[in-house]
């Protein structure tokens, strides 16, 4: 091997590898977004400080969003997420729509309050936000919410949140 040759081979593996990178740091930062145009959704929204994540099966998830948004939700790309606070409605109803406000989601209208349960719509951009909170849950409503849904991890009081973004951008993911 000559002089040229030798120093050929590693510069096109050094060229192969930026190449490399760099296109994986584009696909991962704009590729994402064509590729699964959704995934992003559940990081769109911020997360109530205090709460964690419920894990429930697909379906009964599809089934929440049926029972609660409606089945209208399910023909755009979205996300819902459960989550469990021990604080009460009160602290939620005060700190949560300030932390969305601060992200620049907006809402047109007040509350929707039904017995243990609120509602509200929020905007930003292309995503549509349903906040549903169920609150001042006892035994007998925690027994149907797993009954029904498979919820486990909520204890008496506290809320429970649950987040459906929609992207109203995307055409239609799944129909009912």
């Amino acid at each position: 091997m000559d002089y040229l040759t030798r120093n050929k081979i590693p510069r096109l593996i050094v060229i192969t590898t930026i190449l490399f990178l760099f296109s994986s740091c584009l696909l991962s930062n704009f590729g994402s977004k064509f590729l699964a145009p959704g995934r992003n959704l559940r990081s769109a929204v911020p997360q109530y400080p205090s709460s964690h994540k419920i894990k429930i099966e697909p379906t009964d998830l599809e089934q929440i969003i049926i029972d609660l948004p409606g089945e209208v939700y399910l023909e755009y790309y979205s996300q819902t997420d459960i989550d469990w606070t021990e604080d009460s409605i009160a602290d939620v109803l005060f700190d949560y729509p300030e932390i969305l406000a601060d992200d620049n989601w907006i809402s047109d209208h007040v509350w929707e309050t039904h017995y243990r349960y609120m509602w509200s719509e929020w905007e930003k951009e292309n995503l549509n936000l349903s906040l549903m909170l169920l609150y001042d849950l006892d035994s007998e409503s925690i027994g149907i919410l797993n009954s029904s849904y498979g919820i486990e991890g909520i204890e008496p009081g506290g809320t429970l949140i649950i987040t459906h973004v929609v992207d109203l951008s995307q055409a239609s993911q799944k129909t009912p």
